[in-house]
C-alpha cells in the first residue's frame, strides 16, 4: 500500500474556521492550489487530520481537503458536544466560503 501513496513536499496549509456557538472546525489544504479539490472526512468520533490522508491524492492533480470534526482533533473546544451535529455539508460549505 505505501507505494500507492504520494508524497506531498509543503506542509499544508491550516485554518480554524468559525462554525458558530463557539466552535472551530481545523482545516488543512494541501497540493496543487489550482487542482481538483477533493475533500476526504475521516473517520471518527474521535479521529483527527493526519498526514497520510493527503498522501492518497497526488498533489499535482489534487487539492485535498480534510477537517476535524467539531470536538476533534485540533478543532476546538476539544472532546466537547456543545454545539456539534453530524451536518457535514455545512462545514464543507462553510469552509467554501472560507476559501473566497
Amino acid at each position: 500500500m505505501k507505494s500507492k501513496l504520494f508524497k506531498h513536499l509543503n506542509l499544508p496549509e491550516m485554518y480554524n474556521i468559525e462554525v458558530g456557538e463557539g466552535n472551530k472546525i481545523y482545516v488543512e489544504v494541501s497540493g496543487n492550489k489550482s487542482g481538483i479539490p477533493v475533500i476526504f472526512c475521516h473517520g471518527g468520533p474521535g479521529g483527527h487530520c493526519r498526514n497520510e490522508h493527503h498522501s492518497l491524492f497526488d498533489p499535482k492533480i489534487f487539492k485535498s481537503i480534510i477537517f476535524d470534526q467539531r470536538g476533534c482533533g485540533k478543532s476546538t473546544p476539544y472532546r466537547s458536544l456543545s454545539g456539534n451535529d453530524t451536518n457535514i455539508p455545512s462545514k464543507i460549505r462553510r469552509y467554501h466560503v472560507h476559501e473566497k
